[in-house]
């Protein structure tokens, strides 16, 4: 957020717990670049590709939020596969609940930003993924649990037809 006045910056930011303060100095463009210039020599730079290919996996130090992140990620995938496999078997009239799969892909997504997972956020953040995260996935349980409903009733009916009423499904 950018303010035109030093009192209002002041005020927004002052609201935010958990954030860096930062301070402000009235310098133009062209003093700042001035004195980065100055400095050049000590300054650290990189040529070429910034990924480095041992990087693999974040630290934290927010694990539950971490944790929750995975659940979230297994969850939406077998929660849309197995809608899916539903669509593909129910054909037209099947249910696939888009809303639902668009909204928890774009909050898990969020989540994933990249202060959120190594735990560098400030803490409001973490407050509202605490929140979030359960709700996620209760959603995607459900709709999961749907799928499986309808998988089994479509089993069932293969298989047995009309004599449903006692059947038993078993995973192993």
């Amino acid at each position: 957020f950018f303010f035109n006045d030093t009192a209002t910056t002041e005020i927004y930011t002052s609201s935010l717990v958990g954030s860096v303060r930062c301070v402000q100095e009235t310098a133009s463009v062209a003093e700042f670049f001035d004195e980065v210039k100055k400095s050049k020599e000590s300054l650290m730079t990189w040529d070429n590709e910034l990924y480095f290919e041992f990087h693999n996996g974040t630290y934290t130090t927010m694990a539950n939020n971490k944790k929750y992140n995975r659940k979230a990620e297994y969850a939406i995938l077998a929660a849309e596969m197995f809608a899916t496999i539903v669509c593909a078997m129910e054909g037209k009239n099947a249910r696939f609940n888009t809303p639902l799969f668009e909204d928890a892909w774009r909050k898990i997504m969020l989540y994933q930003f990249h202060d959120v997972i190594p735990g560098t956020s400030i803490e409001l953040i973490y407050q509202e993924t605490e929140k979030q995260y359960p709700l996620i996935l209760k959603a995607l349980a459900e709709d999961l649990g749907k799928s499986f409903d309808s998988l089994l009733k479509g089993f069932a009916k293969a298989s047995f037809g009309d004599k449903t009423e006692n059947s038993v499904a078993l995973f192993n």
